[in-house]
Order: C-alpha cells, then structure tokens, then sequence
C-alpha cells in the first residue's frame, strides 16, 4: 500500500494509473475509521481498479472549534486497516497541502443551508464543498465514495460535481450499523459502552417512524410523534432536529402522507456533548 503526502507525488502515481487505462476509485475520508469506512474501500474496489483513500481532518467543516479539537486521531491504526482491506494508496496532506489548491470564486449550495444540517451547523457545507472540490481536484476520480448515513452532504457532493463538471461518478452506499442498529460513527469512539447503549435511541425513534400506522397522518403528524417518542423514553437524549423528507429532497414534508410516495426521516440528537446523526428511509 502506497503512502503519499504530496499532490505532486499522488497525482504522478495516478497519472501512471490512467495512463495504464484502469479507473480510480476515491473514498475520502477523516479518519477515525470504522467499519463504515471499510465498507466504502470495499465498494471502491468492486468498481474500480485502483482505490485512493484520503485521511484528512478538515477544519473549515467544524462549527465548533471543539469539536475540532476532540474528532478522534488515530493514523497509525488507520493506516493498518487499510493495508488489511488491500487499499491501494492512501493519500495524507498536511492543510498547508491542501490549501495550495485555489478555490473557486463561489459554490453554487442552492437551499441546502435552509434545512438540517445547514440550520445547525452555520459554514459546515461550505467547509465541505471546499475540501471535496480541493480533493476532486487532486485525484480526478473515475469514483467517489460516500455514504448515505451523511444525507444532505452527498446532496451537496452532487451539485458541487455537476457545477464544476469533474464528471465524476458519486456513488452513494448504504449506513453501516452493529448487531443492534447503531449507525457507525468516528464520534462514536467518544462514547462509553453504556452510552453506545443510549445511543440506540436515535435508532430506535427511526424505527418507531417506520412502524406507524401512516394512514390519515401528516408528515407534521409524524415528526410529532416521533419527538414525543424519543423524549419519553430516551430522556439522555437532547433531540437537535426530526425532519421527514421526501425521499432524495431535503425540505420538510409536512403534507398527507402517499403510499405513491418515498420518505426518508433524518435526526441529529446530542448524547451528552456528543453529537449523533442518522436517517433512514420510511416506508408508507
């Protein structure tokens, strides 16, 4: 497994690559990596005949410098894990690498900043559309890899690959859970065993979703009652947002519910200073 820190030195191993006429397959990340991740090398080495890792925690995605300052480091088991799933390069750059990429004079984010994610975390999906471009740059990929448990942030990976029309191809895989349903996180390595047990609250309120009778409800009906759901009895839990949404949208559905239709209910709640998100599609 190859190593690089420099563009210079990736862009030359991938210039090889394609000069070789085999597709690249990029699965940018920001370490901490779990099996989620694993799952995403995975389906890069399905698609494609080379696979470019990126660990690189970038701080302009954080609206909160702690948050920043406590994300998991952990390289040198990062690094392991990758060897073990036959990565076949991993990229590293320091910031000042990154930031020698210029940036574009404006990235076109549409209403993404109107919803979710985008009402809690000011500047967050600005951070992203830079690092992505930056990296997108970089590697050129034939493929690039993201999974579904961050909702909005692939929305907006696809606007920022059809606006500067790298013509990448962005797949987006399925959310990577343990034997009980917890959604894989970075930030989950912050959390106590008995914590990872109180978590499954977040997951637990989906499902509740999920099982409703949906006959004569509204999508405010559901939202309601999945709140109410999750205060009652998960009461460690701080609830930051519940929003259902038509399914590939983001604005809230708050109309009848169809059986015609496809739903996907995202959530982001706080165990203690941790900071947990999800969704999941929801079926009629």
């Amino acid at each position: 497994m190859l190593v690089v820190k420099s563009i210079p030195d990736l862009q030359s191993k991938l210039l090889q690559i394609k000069e070789e006429g085999k597709s690249i397959g990029f699965v940018p990340t920001m370490g901490a990596l779990h099996e989620g991740h694993v799952s995403l090398i995975q389906e890069s080495k399905k698609k494609s005949d080379f696979t470019v890792c990126s660990i690189y925690v970038n701080e302009s995605q954080f609206n909160q410098k702690e948050d920043f300052i406590h994300y998991p480091r952990t390289l040198e088991s990062d690094l392991a894990l990758l060897e073990s799933e036959n990565c076949d390069c991993v990229f590293v750059p320091s910031a000042e690498e990154m930031s020698s990429i210029q940036l574009p004079e404006k990235f076109e984010m549409g209403d993404i900043n109107d919803f979710m994610e985008g009402i809690y975390r000011p500047s967050h999906f600005l951070g992203v559309a830079q690092v992505v471009y930056r990296f997108f740059v970089i590697v050129r990929p034939d493929y690039a890899f993201f999974g579904i448990k961050d909702y909005q942030q692939v929305t907006l990976i696809q606007r920022v690959n059809r606006q500067f029309q790298f013509n990448i191809d962005i797949v987006a895989c399925a959310i990577k859970r343990n034997s009980k349903g917890l959604a894989l996180s970075s930030r989950n390595m912050r959390l106590s065993s008995e914590q990872k047990t109180q978590a499954l609250g977040i997951y637990n309120t989906l499902q509740y979703i999920n099982s409703l009778n949906k006959k004569a409800l509204t999508g405010n009906d559901v939202i309601k009652m999945g709140a109410e759901f999750l205060e009652a009895n998960y009461p460690v839990l701080r609830l930051e947002y519940l929003s259902l949404t038509l399914d590939g949208e983001l604005a809230p559905f708050e109309d009848l519910l169809s059986p015609s239709k496809h739903y996907r209910a995202c959530i982001a709640a706080y165990l203690e200073d941790v900071r947990l998100i999800d969704n999941m599609e929801i079926y009629y």
